[in-house]
Parts: C-alpha cells; sequence; structure tokens
C-alpha cells in the first residue's frame, strides 16, 4: 500500500509541473513593430506606432524604456529587461517574423502582438 501511495504521489508531481520553455534566442534579434495590443484583455489603440529594437545583448523600446538601450537576459520563456525596476515579459509565441509577449505594469495586464520588420 505505501509503495502505490508513493507511487502515485510521485507521479502526481511529475506530470504537475510545467515543462520549461525555450525558444530559439536568435530569433529575438531585430526591429519589432506591434501590430495589436491588449490592455486587461481588451484591445487597445494606444500603442499605435509602438517599436521594440533587440540586439545581442540590449534591447528598446519607444513605450516603456524611452528609446534607452539597456541590458536583457532570456531563461526559458521569460525576458527580463534591466530597466529600473526590470520589465519581465513571458514569450507566448515566437517565430521568425512574430512574436507575442505578456507584461503587467502598474497593475495592468498587457499582451503585445509584433510584426518583425523585414530587413
Amino acid at each position: 500500500m505505501k509503495k502505490i501511495l508513493s507511487l502515485l504521489l510521485a507521479s502526481m508531481f511529475i506530470f504537475s509541473c510545467e515543462p520549461e520553455v525555450k525558444f530559439d534566442e536568435n530569433i529575438l534579434v531585430g526591429d519589432w513593430e506591434i501590430v495589436s495590443a491588449k490592455r486587461n484583455n481588451r484591445p487597445t489603440r494606444t500603442l499605435e506606432g509602438a517599436w521594440l529594437k533587440i540586439d545581442d545583448k540590449t534591447m528598446r523600446d519607444n513605450f516603456f524604456s524611452n528609446e534607452k538601450k539597456i541590458e536583457y537576459s532570456v531563461s526559458g520563456d521569460r525576458i527580463t529587461h534591466h530597466t529600473k525596476p526590470d520589465r519581465k515579459y513571458k514569450i507566448i509565441e515566437l517565430t521568425s517574423d512574430q512574436m507575442v509577449l505578456t507584461t503587467t505594469f502598474q497593475k495592468h495586464e498587457f499582451e503585445f502582438r509584433f510584426a518583425k520588420k523585414a530587413e
């Protein structure tokens, strides 16, 4: 009986853990434009014309960091923009030409859908 209970608990632990999602960080590098955005799960037009530029070590945007180049790091499906305070994004989708990020800013939930600018 103890073995069955131990096996059951171990199974629940293994299956309850979310697998770590990894993205190809090289795809992040480039110039991205917001094509749509949501604030608190509702479409918003206040971010029209917003952009994000990412290189190997820094990123900058014209909506949170006032166009300053600031270092960032990636861990699994998370991007941390090392502003003061750190801005944390969750990568929902990342392909060579599209990216969807979510974040919380001043108690508001945001979702950004980006298109990569052609080089």
